[in-house]
């Protein structure tokens, strides 16, 4: 079972669909046959009763037919439900097809064989319409874009058994009219199985779409005979049309010749079955081996160009063979004729269907989608059939001209082919400016003049002074660079009066925006008029350091006037010593001044200050208020030897603002940094700035997009190294898409900055299509743009293909490799931190002890790592195979590793990874998939019961946010609980039932809101 199971989930059939798509593919296998069977029995019937002359007539009356039949169906369609039509539809056909068979019975008349030939494509047509309705309302959008293909491949398999099997069947059935009894069969078979798949799985119920896959585009409609007013739109209507002559062009010629080459009924309709059974497994081939191929080596030009080139090719030699041997069956080299002949019949056929078609449909993208669809309707649609008409007129006209010979008809088809070559030129060219004009399309998202969320909870959350408080404090302290917004509006939207509780470090700034004439009239009267102002001649720090820690509004107020109007230099040497007082309120007070005035010579001491948990947020606050000034200064302190990661962090978020030639050189020394927050920090900054390089400055991008395509690189090769040996579901697996799509969002956002944005993310949106003709079509927009030197990397990381094949494309640029399991997991433990998230070493050391009992140097070395999850995970594995070896290891480590080796977790075969629970995490934070891995690099996973984790408030109120689960819950799919500081208390939690508590730390916070802003204002938006 399991590995049947397996089977399904390499052809990316997920459980549930496995019974809809097995029926679907045995309808389509009969749906096969009875074409198959149809096609070669009409064919055979029709050469051996009427002269050639008749086959354009049928052509014109059987497309006729083919119209009224598919206007009757769309109109029914409409008006009853469609699984009655479907069923009704194949009833209907199955009639047709019975009654045909018992007129041969009763009457030797030709009008039979007549009949059963121009019915062979309208029948076909109605069977095809009622399948793919049926396959498009049991499965959404998304779920087609992965199994319309495997469907697709029934039919074809059904049109190769009833080909081969030809020469069995007319031996057997004695006939070859009796191939309408198989056809009759198969297509009853077929209608059974759509009364199974009606009743099982609902198709008359609408189809649920996704809302990302949902547009609400106003379509606009195209006239026919504004047509030739697009260029684009004219040639691609050209290129149906010249398509259409050269297929019925070649079938004409294909059946005259192989008529009089079989001159008895028998051997025509096995040479048709052999022929066209052969056809369709090259079909098959072209489709599923060359075409990507194709694609990828010589583009779209050549899978356009090379039906028509071929054909010149074939139709030329037969007819100098013809000319010079002769084209009568009596002639010497009429073999050689009819050989030329049906070569051309089988690439046409072959290279249509396997090339031209799904080539073509990538023209249909690079069209303005207010237009797309009703022109494809049109050319698919009306053009084609008029194509089809005018087909059969041309033929018929061409047939009863008493000097035209089997061999003009090929000399005019040379000559349509020449003109088709030329319009596929034509259309190639308008099709490269339609992909520019694309490019250059704005992308507008529609922004909505909304109240921020958090302004508008504060109405609700003014009858609870506490939680008001909360809120408040959490936005000062963890939204610094909106805090003195938000204080704006509460001041312009509430009185004083209704503010008594706000406590002094917000009125401090509340009267900072005073000063500054900041909308903030209404509260003149509380800083002024009702309080008695000090009166302050040349005060000593001390006397500042009272007032500013008063509680009279007034005193406040007249330290912080008398602070920012001083005109002397003496105000910097009070500000320098507020800012060395030992009293964490009044250097506040003081960070919040030097930013208000901007006083530049404040600067280093406020980068100092970037280091302390308590002042940091004032000190960032302040320093982004100095302006450009300021970069020259924040750009030395950068490199200081003994700054931290959150102090480099700070800086590159504060220079970042600035559009300057010292920011911008800053920000681009730093893409390629070996740390990679500053990595990707800087690109951030470079993206918000819009940088867009010079031809001379290109060059340098080139670097970090290969350093950053290697890494991408690696991801898939350890994807593809895992292959089906393990399920989606397992945290290992998920873990490494996780890694594959940070990375990959991280290259976008350096070709966003390299070339520019628009373009990239209209490429962005094809490929995020999940289409095989999406991602050509992204494919090719990248084409346009993306320089030579990187080019093929790039493209070979978003290929349609399958995971080891990249990575076989990947050993022409990069070291990587599939290797097995084990070996994966070793690699992703000695991987580079600055590669790989720290939760995806520890989800590989717990893996590491479900594949193996030996203790390596690999493992050992986690136990000096400098990360305590990974240190304690280590030490569980070597207490769990290996006890004996813990001891010795402690007596080399350093004390404080030592005490973390003793939170040992016994039950480490189940511990938890954050990616067992990754979706919950996601729908608790509120963030996008791309975002996981970095944000858990700041998670803390804690177990109670095993690692002394007391459940008091003290280690509660450890963590800004926390959340809980255990395998109960996982194992039953339950988000977790998510707690955030202040807004719960250890009485909050149960934990008793309480296996894992997973938090951040406040000691991480302050790198979080320089990395994660929107997440922490998400998380702020949900206390209440």
């Amino acid at each position: 079972m399991l590995k049947k199971l397996n089977v399904f989930k390499s052809l990316n059939i997920e459980a549930n669909e496995i019974g809809p798509v097995l029926l679907l593919i045995v309808q389509s296998v009969f749906i096969g046959i009875f074409y198959g069977a149809f096609d070669i029995g009409a064919h055979t019937l029709f050469l051996k009763t009427y002269p050639e002359d008749m086959i354009p007539k049928a052509y014109i009356i059987s497309g006729i037919v083919g119209i009224i039949l598919t206007s009757i169906f769309s109109r029914y369609q409409s008006k009853i439900n469609f699984s009655k039509l479907a069923i009704r539809t194949f009833l209907f056909i199955s009639a047709i097809t019975i009654l045909m068979r018992v007129f041969f019975e009763f009457t030797d008349a030709n009008w039979t064989v007549f009949l059963v030939f121009i019915l062979l494509g309208p029948l076909n047509i109605l069977a095809i319409l009622a399948f793919w309705g049926t396959v498009g309302r049991i499965f959404n959008l998304r779920q087609g874009k992965r199994l319309y293909g495997i469907i697709d491949s029934g039919q074809v398999f059904g049109i190769i058994i009833s080909s081969f099997a030809i020469p069995v069947l007319i031996t057997y059935l004695q006939g070859t009219k009796n191939l309408l009894i198989i056809c009759a069969i198969s297509i009853i078979f077929a209608m059974l199985i759509e009364a199974i798949i009606s009743r099982k799985y609902k198709v008359d119920s609408s189809t649920d779409i996704e809302d990302e896959e949902t547009e609400t585009i106003e379509h606009e409609q195209v006239k026919l005979k504004n047509f030739t007013k697009d260029p684009y739109i004219l040639y691609m209507a050209l290129f149906v049309i010249f398509s259409m002559f050269a297929a019925f062009f070649v079938q004409y010629s294909f059946l005259v010749v192989t008529n009089e080459q079989y001159p008895l009924e028998e051997d025509l309709a096995k040479y048709l079955g052999f022929f066209t059974g052969s056809m369709m497994a090259f079909t098959l081939i072209i489709k599923t081996f060359v075409y990507s191929k194709l694609m990828k080596t010589y583009g779209l030009k050549i899978s356009l160009l090379l039906s028509s080139v071929l054909l010149i090719l074939f139709t030329g030699v037969a007819i100098a063979v013809g000319y010079f041997s002769g084209f009568e069956k009596a002639s010497p080299g009429f073999i050689y004729f009819f050989l030329f002949i049906s070569m051309g019949k089988l690439f046409n056929k072959t290279l249509k269907d396997a090339l031209e078609v799904p080539a073509f449909k990538l023209l249909y993208q690079s069209l303005k989608k207010t237009i797309r669809f009703d022109v494809q309707a049109k050319i698919d649609g009306t053009i084609n059939e008029i194509a089809a008409l005018t087909s059969g007129i041309l033929l018929g006209t061409l047939s009863i001209l008493a000097f035209i010979e089997l061999i003009h008809f090929s000399v005019f088809l040379f000559v349509l082919l020449t003109i088709w070559a030329f319009v596929t030129v034509k259309l190639y060219k308008e099709y490269r400016n339609s992909l520019e004009r694309a490019l250059q399309q704005d992308i507008s998202d529609d922004i909505k003049d909304v109240e921020d969320p958090i302004i508008s909870q504060f109405k609700t959350l003014l009858k609870n002074p506490e939680r008001f408080l909360i809120k408040l404090n959490h936005i000062k302290n963890y939204l610094p660079n909106e805090y003195s917004q938000i204080i704006l509006n509460i001041c312009k939207s509430f009185e004083p009066h209704d503010l008594q509780f706000l406590t002094r470090e917000h009125l401090i700034e509340i009267n900072l925006l005073y000063v500054q004439n900041l909308a903030c009239e209404n509260w003149s009267d509380y800083f002024i008029e009702k309080h008695n102002a000090s009166v302050l001649i040349n005060p000593t720090i001390r006397e500042l350091d009272t007032l500013l820690n008063s509680d009279s509004p007034s005193d406040i107020n007249s330290a912080i006037q008398h602070l920012i109007n001083q005109k002397n230099e003496r105000h910097l040497t009070l500000l320098s010593g507020l800012l060395r007082v030992p009293n964490l309120s009044t250097q506040e007070t003081a960070i919040r001044i030097c930013g208000t005035i901007s006083e530049i010579e404040t600067v280093n001491t406020l980068v100092e200050f970037l280091d302390s948990q308590v002042l940091f947020h004032s000190a960032l606050s302040a320093l982004n208020q100095m302006g450009e000034k300021s970069v020259v200064y924040l750009i030395q302190m950068f490199y200081k030897s003994d700054i931290s990661l959150t102090v480099q962090l700070s800086l590159i978020q504060i220079i970042g603002k600035y559009n300057t030639p010292e920011s911008i050189d800053f920000l681009l020394n730093n893409i390629s940094h070996h740390r990679k927050e500053i990595k990707e920090k800087s690109i951030h900054c470079l993206k918000d700035l819009e940088y867009q390089p010079s031809e001379i400055e290109l060059p340098k991008m080139f670097h970090p997009i290969t350093e950053i395509s290697q890494t991408v690189a690696w991801d898939i090769s350890a994807l593809a190294s895992l292959g089906l040996s393990y399920s989606d579901s397992h945290p290992l697996k998920i873990a490494l898409e996780h890694e594959f799509e940070k990375h990959q969002k991280e290259l976008i956002d350096l070709l966003a900055i390299t070339y520019d944005a628009t373009s990239v993310k209209h490429v962005q949106d094809y490929l995020a299509s999940g289409t095989a003709e999406g991602i050509s079509y992204g494919l090719e927009l990248f084409d346009l743009f993306l320089s030579e030197e990187i080019k093929p990397m790039i493209l070979s990381i978003f290929e349609d293909i399958p995971l080891s094949e990249k990575t076989r494309l990947f050993e022409n640029f990069f070291p990587v490799e599939i290797t097995s399991a084990r070996e994966l997991i070793l690699n992703i433990i000695n991987r580079d931190p600055n590669l790989i998230c720290k939760e995806t070493k520890r989800t590989a050391l717990i893996e590491y002890t479900v594949i193996s009992q030996e203790i390596t140097n690999d493992i050992i070395a986690q136990l000096f790592s400098p990360v305590p999850e990974l240190q304690r995970t280590a030490a569980s594995i070597v207490n769990k195979i290996a006890p004996e070896k813990i001891n010795q290891i402690k007596s080399r480590v350093a004390e404080s590793i030592s005490a973390n080796l003793n939170k040992i977790d016994e039950g480490i075969e189940k511990s938890l990874s954050l990616f067992n629970i990754s979706n919950s995490i996601i729908k608790a934070f509120n963030i996008e998939k791309n975002d996981l891995t970095r944000l858990t690099d700041f998670f803390e996973i804690q177990n109670p019961s095993n690692s002394h984790f007391l459940a008091s408030m003290k280690n509660v109120n450890n963590y800004f946010v926390l959340l809980n689960a255990n395998h109960a819950k996982i194992a039953h799919n339950i988000d977790v609980n998510l707690y955030i500081n202040n807004n719960f208390d250890s009485n909050d939690i149960d934990f008793n039932n309480l296996e894992y508590c997973i938090g951040i730390n406040k000691s991480m916070m302050n790198q979080l809101v320089l990395t994660h802003n929107k997440v922490i204002k998400d998380l702020i938006n949900t206390i209440k």
